[in-house]
């Protein structure tokens, strides 16, 4: 995932709520992973990314933050 769109879409309230509901340690990972190369290798999808998408019929990516 790109890290542009984290940096827009994780706001404080967003990160509070990540917090909360127990997925802040995931995106932080997701995160440090983007940056560890700034080349756009890192915005691959890894095996275990693949594998959940492969193991679907579809799936949703969405994000509400007070900025929208």
């Amino acid at each position: 995932m790109s890290t542009r769109y984290l940096g827009i879409a994780t706001t404080a309230s967003v990160a509070a709520a990540q917090e909360h509901y127990g997925s802040a340690a995931q995106w932080e990972r997701i995160g440090a992973r983007g940056h560890a190369d700034d080349t756009g290798q890192s915005q691959r999808l890894g095996p275990s990314e693949t594998a959940f998408i492969r193991a679907r019929d579809g799936f949703y990516l969405g994000s509400v933050s007070d900025t929208g």
